[in-house]
Order: structure tokens, then C-alpha cells, then sequence
């Protein structure tokens, strides 16, 4: 089994309910970066979440590539501006 290394979340979280507290870094270099790229393979598929301007935007590995309507439902509820 392949193991990888530990990625640091961007945000501490609450002890109790293990959610995210907005705002609140976990490391204050973090701080530091006006522009992040982030990207997690999950399930194979290949999705992309773009956040530009207040705007949320969803796409595949290219840009002719076709999602299924529940998928980008579900990413639409899950990915809010």
C-alpha cells in the first residue's frame, strides 16, 4: 500500500464538530500567498472547481469534457462562493 505524505489543512478546525473555522489559519505563513492551486484526484474522476471573481465555476480534465447533471448538482451544493 502506498502511503502519502500528510497534507496541512488551510484552516484549523473545532475539536468537537471537526469543522472548518473560516478564517482562522492553521500556520501563519499561509497568510502569506495571495493566489492558491489546489488539486486531489478523488475516486477518478477528474474535476475542477475554479473560484475567480465570487464566481464558482466546475469543469473536467478539459475543457470539452462533459459532467453528468447529478455530479455538477452535488458540486453546485457543495461549493458555494
Amino acid at each position: 500500500m502506498t502511503e502519502y505524505p500528510k497534507i496541512e489543512t488551510l484552516y484549523n478546525r473545532d475539536e468537537q464538530t471537526h469543522k472548518v473555522i473560516p478564517g482562522e489559519l492553521r500556520m501563519a505563513e499561509f497568510g502569506l500567498v495571495n493566489r492558491w492551486l489546489l488539486s486531489e484526484k478523488i475516486d477518478g474522476t477528474n474535476i475542477r472547481v475554479t473560484w475567480a471573481n465570487g464566481t464558482v465555476r466546475f469543469g473536467g480534465r478539459t475543457d470539452a469534457a462533459q459532467l453528468h447533471a447529478t455530479l455538477v448538482a452535488y458540486l453546485s451544493n457543495t461549493f458555494t462562493a
